[in-house]
């Protein structure tokens, strides 16, 4: 009997919906090749911020956003890595358990990617 193969989009940091879906599948397969959906959580995530949920969302370069996922630039004008890292940090700084966890993730805002996927990819690996 074969086994059935799911295709997921890729995401920076996945919704629990995503992560449950990857656990669940027989044959997980995550799809690079695409086209790029704008204004989906390909390049957003939440977090849950003091006053509630936040969106936080990655920069892109708009002539590549026409692109298939795998192709899409990250805007590297602003210094954006920090300011997501810092709305993090002081929405989970209190929680339990952040100070063991912290040090997986926090790479991933000091480091300049290139690519979108390139960094979905590396979160992705991360969750």
């Amino acid at each position: 009997m074969e086994t059935a193969v799911d295709y997921l989009p890729l995401y920076v940091f996945p919704p629990i919906e995503f992560v449950s879906a990857m656990i669940n599948s027989e044959k997980p397969v995550v799809s690079i090749g695409e086209r790029f959906e704008k204004q989906t959580f390909r390049s957003r995530f939440e977090i849950a911020g003091p006053n509630g949920r936040q969106m936080l969302s990655i920069p892109l370069d708009h002539k590549s956003t026409h692109a298939s996922t795998s192709e899409v630039i990250i805007d590297q004008k602003n210094n954006w890595q920090v300011k997501h890292w810092r709305s993090i940090e002081t929405a989970y700084r209190k929680a339990p358990f952040f100070e063991f966890y912290a040090h997986y993730f926090e790479p991933q805002f000091t480091r300049k990617y290139y690519l979108l996927s390139e960094m979905s990819l590396e979160c992705l690996h991360i969750v």
